[in-house]
């Protein structure tokens, strides 16, 4: 991706989507790296409120992503814990796709102010590219860039293809 996206133009930086189990709640990763993962193997087993505390520990940035998506392999209700992460996925794919329950989302994060807002595709299908995402006034050099304009709120939210504010509003 990142060779790929130096031919384009495009920044391309390292983060991962983690899934908890047995809950089956996805989280963003950023902040962290291969070096991370290398030294510490016990990632993939270790119960959610210890990997973010390890995460944010080690300067890592953990959203909680499509917190209320209804799928067959999600069986539990959502459970969210604002003192474990940074922010929340507010809008993911369309704002209409009613899997995501992106209202429930808007509503959670508008009740924690002091959550970051984040917005992403879950691009599985090359239609949907550009609809939903992050935009910034400036370009981002790299990760720590893309984390640093997250938390000073420069962080503008691309919903069904036009930019926002962290409200939702248009630009």
């Amino acid at each position: 991706a990142r060779k790929t996206g130096e031919a384009l133009g495009v920044q391309v930086f390292f983060g991962w989507e983690m899934t908890s189990h047995p809950r089956c709640e996805d989280f963003l990763v950023y902040g962290l790296d291969e070096a991370f993962l290398l030294q510490h193997p016990e990632v993939p087993s270790l119960p959610i409120e210890d990997f973010c505390t390890l995460a944010r520990q080690s300067g890592g940035l953990v959203i909680r992503a499509h917190p209320y998506r209804k799928a067959p392999y999600i069986a539990f209700p959502a459970q969210i814990d604002p003192d474990i992460i940074d922010g929340i996925e507010v809008n993911n794919g369309r704002s209409d796709d009613p899997e995501n329950f992106n209202p429930k989302a808007w509503a959670y994060a508008r009740s924690h102010p002091a959550l970051l807002r984040t917005a992403g595709t879950d691009i599985h299908d090359a239609a949907f590219a550009g609809v939903s995402g992050m935009a910034f006034p400036y370009p981002l050099k790299d990760i720590g860039h893309f984390i640093g304009a997250l938390r000073a709120g420069d962080g503008l939210l691309i919903i069904d293809g036009q930019v926002t504010d962290r409200e939702g509003r248009l630009i």
